[in-house]
């Protein structure tokens, strides 16, 4: 208890989540690989940009200056060059009015099939840094209200 107590109050860590602006490269696509079902499974491809890699870099020169002024000692970066995986995958049902660079319209619509809706983060072109849970359901809450606005009669 008292090592918990003496380490709780002289530790800080510090972690940073980076934009990641919107890169044509990075997507899901179908593997030539079958599951046990017989259906194709994912093939990702993701890549970090410069702008990534800069971004990260002046955020460690902040945390290094913000440690100096606390005193601070045994500092531990991240290895360099390591992105973690942000758990929100976006994009992968892209808004967008364009069917030949998006998968659905401006209401989560499926450009190719008009009965067809899709909601969650999939359709959201690119993400920020903040979680997107509130934004994923804020618009399959925009998208429920859209259908029910065209299925109502009269």
């Amino acid at each position: 208890d008292e090592q918990v107590r003496y380490r709780a109050a002289r530790r800080l860590a510090l972690k940073n989540a980076m934009e990641q602006l919107p890169d044509p490269e990075n997507r899901v696509t179908l593997s030539d690989q079958r599951d046990a079902l017989g259906l194709p499974t994912p093939r990702m491809y993701w890549n970090v940009g410069e702008y990534e890699r800069r971004g990260t870099e002046v955020t460690r020169e902040h945390y290094d200056r913000i440690a100096e002024m606390l005193g601070a000692t045994n500092i531990k970066h991240s290895k360099e060059g390591a992105f973690s995986n942000r758990q929100h995958i976006t994009g992968t049902l892209s808004m967008g009015n364009d069917p030949a660079t998006s998968v659905t319209d401006q209401w989560g619509r499926a450009h190719d099939h008009e009965n067809l809706f899709m909601v969650g983060t999939g359709v959201m072109p690119t993400v920020g840094t903040c979680n997107v849970t509130l934004t994923a359901a804020a618009l399959a809450l925009r998208t429920a209200d859209r259908i029910l606005e065209e299925t109502q009669h009269g």
